[in-house]
């Protein structure tokens, strides 16, 4: 941050230096031709009291009536800085031993300002702190020396010296400063105190123009009225931020295109209105228009899978700043349009945003207006942010409500975080207070507006918490993003594609990063669900599970719940997430043969007994599978009761007829049956069953074969149908 106060205060440096200085030196030498360098140096320093410039060492003094030299100086600067000059040459000029020396020209060979600068806004009084505008442009206008010429001048920022030459007459004064590959021209323009001044100022980079800044300073009272406009083009700042031998900023830009313009007025004392001594109430303020058009284009981000991003302004921009004691943006209108490309796809964000000051110790209101992403997903909420940043000096931190445009109420998500420029960290924490949805006035779907999924969160309540952490990338690493989330969920009820479910609990917790191609992991996690409509219900159901991201792996410990009278269950199942295929095992225990005839609602069938089972099943991308599935009967068996078999036609196949009036009362003491289920969403059951018919025979024993077969997606989905998601929902828990 050293180098943006540099400008500004090496010019009231060298100015103020330069006119004390020189004029204490010479004031000196008029009395001085006979005494040593000694008494010099304490008359000037005499003389040089009140502007707090110390001469800690003057070095090979010569001088006769038309020429002044001195090998080394050394002085000490108000801030504690000390400026060493060597080779000092001056052309002057003294009509008689009762007036003062006039410098015509001076030379200096080579200037160098020593121990690293930390700039303060200090209200130390000083009065080599405050520089009046009045001030400065009488400086400029009535500078006492023709021309002064810095062959080399270093800065504690720079390793290449730079090259200072400076012309001056009457009402204008004429400045260059040079480096190999930089060259800054400056004119000054003021007949007098009470015309306008002008400032002309034009940067050159390789010998092209890349900026124009015109400035217009009119006295009026004790202000000044402002005006100006200027062009700025960077083609390449980091090839430009490598001439000025600047340390690149984490974020910098990578090029500017920038037409603007500015007007209004600045307080005479801007200095110190800057340190709180305004005597007004009312600070003075200008705006700057950023003409729309203007771009600035900015690097791929931290993480590496952003292209360059463009900021479009679609149409002017407006900045005021004020000059008073909360010195800084005042507010700001900015129609800001951004374009850039997410993993090879364009995405655009396009909001208008206003800014204001809060506090001059850099606590600034940003709020955008009509937030919009293309390109990012298929679909993202909308929503604006009304944040609170705060700058100070190496860090940017913020806090902000994200305000969900089509939310039914508040929904209470709040954003905090900061990122530190000299280390590239940034952190962010992001909470969500607890959401109650309700259905059909304010379900999931409904809060962020234009949900295209098939999935909904109907009623319940909510509460999320997710931390970001993020370390820009360097030379010799990459980017790296950690996050770590966490979310509750409480009796809520909501359905995913044609499946519903209600009574859903637990913690979900989870971290992320951009390390590994498999990114997400959790702690061992436990979910209750109250009840899960499949086609077939499933109640009480538990699962215990567990993300690993270095297996690559979701592990199921344990799952239990209650289907049909019975349970269905599993251990220690596993889905490899590198695998085409993964095997996993179910187990029904105790299903009821009348409760799944009571779901199918299949008139003129009875039956009773329980039936176990183990189902393999084989998850792929196409679907699921099964293969040599196994289901029996619990003893003591049951019976089944086909109430149409005892009337069923005799005529025409002799052993339809017969299997029709054997399970018109049939008691089973085993029964068996093989499943397999197709990709195709065909179930074949092969069931083999054992027992007799008191009714048939004397109750001779009848062993029957039946192969069953059904398409499983049209089933269950007819079963949902049967059943209305508001009597679902509803349900009083057992």
């Amino acid at each position: 941050g050293t180098s943006f106060y540099v400008p500004k205060l090496m010019l009231k440096k060298i100015l103020f230096a330069s006119f004390w200085l020189f004029n204490a030196v010479f004031l000196s030498l008029v009395t001085a031709f006979w005494f040593r360098e000694t008494l010099v140096t304490k008359v000037a320093n005499h003389l040089l009291a009140g502007r707090q410039i110390v001469v800690t060492g003057l070095h090979g003094l010569h001088f006769d009536s038309t020429h002044a030299a001195i090998e080394q100086l050394e002085l000490q600067l108000p801030n504690g800085q000390q400026l060493l000059i060597a080779g000092v040459d001056a052309r002057i000029s003294v009509t008689s031993l009762f007036s003062v020396p006039v410098v015509e020209t001076l030379e200096l060979g080579y200037a160098e300002l020593r121990d690293a600068f930390v700039p303060a806004m200090q209200n130390s009084g000083a009065a080599a702190d405050k520089l009046p505008v009045s001030e400065l442009t009488q400086l400029l206008r009535e500078f006492p020396v023709a021309a002064i010429v810095v062959k080399a001048i270093r800065l504690p920022q720079r390793r290449e010296a730079l090259a200072l030459a400076l012309q001056h007459k009457a009402g204008e004064l004429n400045l260059q400063i040079n480096s190999d590959n930089l060259h800054l021209l400056a004119n000054f323009t003021q007949a007098s105190a009470a015309t306008t001044a002008v400032i002309k100022i034009t940067l050159n980079h390789n010998d092209e123009t890349i900026g124009n800044f015109q400035l217009s300073l009119q006295p009026v009272a004790s202000a000044f009225v402002l005006g100006g406009d200027g062009h700025l083009t960077i083609a390449d700042l980091n090839t430009l931020s490598g001439d000025l031998q600047q340390q690149a900023l984490k974020l910098p830009l990578i090029a500017v295109n920038l037409d603007f313009d500015l007007a209004g007025t600045v307080n005479d004392d801007v200095y110190g209105t800057f340190n709180g001594n305004a005597t007004g109430t009312t600070p003075p303020t200008f705006a700057l228009h950023i003409q729309s058009g203007s771009t600035i284009a900015l690097p791929a981000d931290p993480a590496g899978e952003l292209g360059e991003l463009t900021l479009r302004l679609s149409d002017k921009a407006e900045l005021t700043f004020t000059t008073g004691a909360a010195a800084g943006i005042n507010t700001a209108t900015v129609p800001l349009q951004v374009t850039g490309s997410l993993q090879n796809k364009p995405f655009g964000i396009a909001a208008a945003l206003t800014l204001s000051q809060t506090n001059v110790n850099g606590v600034y209101q940003l709020k955008t207006t009509g937030l919009e992403f293309t390109g990012l997903t298929a679909w993202q909420p909308e929503f604006d942010i009304d944040a609170r940043l705060v700058l100070d000096r190496n860090q940017l931190s913020f806090s902000t409500p994200v305000l969900l445009r089509s939310a039914p109420a508040d929904a209470g998500i709040t954003s905090v975080g900061s990122y530190t420029f000299a280390t590239g960290a940034a952190s962010m924490h992001l909470s969500v207070a607890p959401v109650e949805f309700i259905e059909k006035s304010r379900p999931l779907s409904m809060w962020l507006g234009g949900w295209p999924y098939e999935f909904d969160l109907l009623t319940g309540t909510l509460t999320a918490e997710l931390d970001v952490q993020l370390q820009a990338a360097t030379q010799t690493t990459k980017a790296l993003i950690s996050a770590n989330m966490k979310a509750t969920l409480k009796d809520v009820a909501g359905l995913y594609n044609s499946i519903f479910f209600r009574g859903l609990n637990g913690e979900i917790q989870g971290s992320v990063d951009n390390k590994d191609t498999f990114k997400l992991a959790t702690p061992p996690l436990t979910l209750t669900i109250a009840s899960v409509d499949i086609g077939m219900p499933i109640d009480k159901l538990t699962v215990q599970f567990q993300l690993d991201k270095d297996s690559q792996r979701v592990l199921i410990s344990a799952a239990h719940g209650e289907t049909l009278g019975g349970t269905v269950s599993a251990e220690d199942l596993i889905y490899d997430f590198s695998r085409e295929r993964n095997d996993l095992k179910l187990r029904f225990s105790g299903v009821r043969l009348d409760h799944v005839l009571k779901m199918v609602k299949y008139d003129g069938i009875e039956a009773s007994g329980a039936v176990s089972g183990i189902l393999p099943l084989t998850l792929t991308s196409k679907g699921v599978e099964v293969a040599a599935g196994t289901l029996q009967a619990d003893q003591p068996g049951g019976h089944i009761r086909y109430l149409a078999g005892a009337a069923a036609g005799v005529e025409g196949n002799a052993s339809l007829a017969l299997m029709n009036q054997a399970l018109g009362n049939y008691q089973f003491e085993s029964l068996t049956s093989s499943i397999d289920y197709a990709k195709n969403g065909e179930l074949l059951l092969a069931v083999h069953l054992q027992g007799q018919n008191p009714d048939m025979n004397k109750g001779q024993r009848i062993n029957l074969n039946l192969n069953l077969s059904d398409n499983i997606p049209a089933l269950l989905k007819s079963l949902q149908a049967t059943r209305v998601i508001e009597d679902f929902l509803q349900k009083k828990y057992q």
